[in-house]
């Protein structure tokens, strides 16, 4: 090979290069085999070197003082198994800085043209690591992307529930009626009562607005309209409850209303009996109702005639002897003979 040494004393290479050498074993650039001495390596270039293993260099030093490899790289060798360094010892290389990593025994393939980044979900945050596993998994809250020295915190409005997050992406919008105000944070927090939080990935809640209510559903704050039929002036509010009803003789068509004012009294020919209705009822037929904001019809009086939605009593126009109790699509009334047993003066009923 190019160099071989065996309990020679320690050997040195600074702004070397070794090159084009062939070795019929291992250690095609360099052979090192010392039990009290160590090889040191500083910016020097191993390349195109041969060998059936080991084609850059093979390290065999003492079990005490660990060799050293520093700025140094191992290109395009060729070994027949494909190892480019075995090291029997350690051998310690530097700089490993924070975010890598380099083992210090065992067979390298390839080439190695200096540590190895930590990988993704891992983080290193100490100098000269020996283990793809850095210093450790990438904690919750955080995310570990390739060479990272220290975990990235996910940032407000989201969160990382597990361990092992590899990039922003995988931190997760907090869902809606929930927030955090904190960076690097493994859940969400429920919106205080009288808030919400209308959109994901929120750092705050708002006000509760007027119209509506906050109430928790699954485990957030979600905010409700008022139905139809009633209004709420007030924010903050937290239940159903809160949305007041709009009152008999009245009806209002809008959700999320925020005043009375949308609580309008039912016109002439018809009624609301309760609170909360959405719309009014027309007056049966039978009966009407004159004013307005009402919470009840009036009958038809006997010799009158009132068809559906009656403001007012029309007379029946039917004689005596008949009664009218229906209307056509024109409006005038059918007029019936008077059933057996009964009287009919030519009113509404028999």
């Amino acid at each position: 090979g190019g160099i071989a040494m065996a309990d020679s004393g320690a050997l040195s290479f600074a702004d070397s290069a070794v090159s084009n050498s062939i070795a019929a074993d291992s250690g095609g650039g360099a052979r090192f085999e010392s039990s009290t001495s160590i090889a040191t390596l500083v910016r020097s270039n191993v390349s195109e070197n041969r060998a059936t293993s080991a084609s850059a260099f093979y390290y065999s030093g003492s079990a005490s003082t660990p060799g050293a490899v520093r700025d140094s790289q191992f290109v395009s060798n060729v070994a027949g198994d494909g190892i480019t360094i075995t090291a029997v010892s350690q051998l310690s290389w530097f700089p490993c800085q924070l975010g890598e990593w380099m083992p210090t025994r065992g067979v390298f393939e390839g080439d190695v043209a200096g540590c190895n980044a930590c990988p993704e979900r891992y983080y290193g945050n100490a100098t000269n690591l020996e283990t793809a596993r850095c210093s450790g998994t990438c904690p919750l809250g955080h995310f570990c992307e390739l060479g990272s020295a220290l975990p990235v915190p996910c940032p407000n409005g989201t969160r990382m529930p597990l361990f092992g997050a590899s990039s922003a992406d995988d931190c997760l919008d907090c869902p809606r009626g929930q927030y955090q105000s904190e960076s690097g944070q493994p859940s969400c927090t429920t919106c205080p009562a009288g808030t919400h939080s209308a959109d994901t990935g929120s750092s705050e809640c708002e006000v509760c607005k007027s119209g509506g209510y906050c109430q928790v559903e699954d485990g957030s704050m979600v905010r409700q309209a008022c139905p139809a039929g009633s209004y709420n002036p007030e924010t903050k509010s937290t239940s159903i409850g809160s949305c007041l009803l709009c009152p008999a003789g009245t009806s209002g068509s809008d959700i999320e209303a925020t005043t009375n004012a949308t609580c309008v009294p039912c016109r002439a020919g018809s009624f609301a009996s309760g609170e909360g209705k959405q719309a009014c009822q027309f007056c049966p037929q039978g009966y009407h109702q004159s004013e307005a904001g009402a919470t009840s019809c009036v009958r038809c009086a006997a010799g009158k005639f009132c068809p559906e939605g009656s403001s007012r009593e029309m007379d029946a126009q039917c004689a005596a002897g008949t009664y009218a109790n229906v209307t056509n699509d024109d409006g005038i009334p059918d007029c019936f003979d008077c059933p057996a047993g009964s009287s009919c003066g030519g009113g509404a009923a028999p």
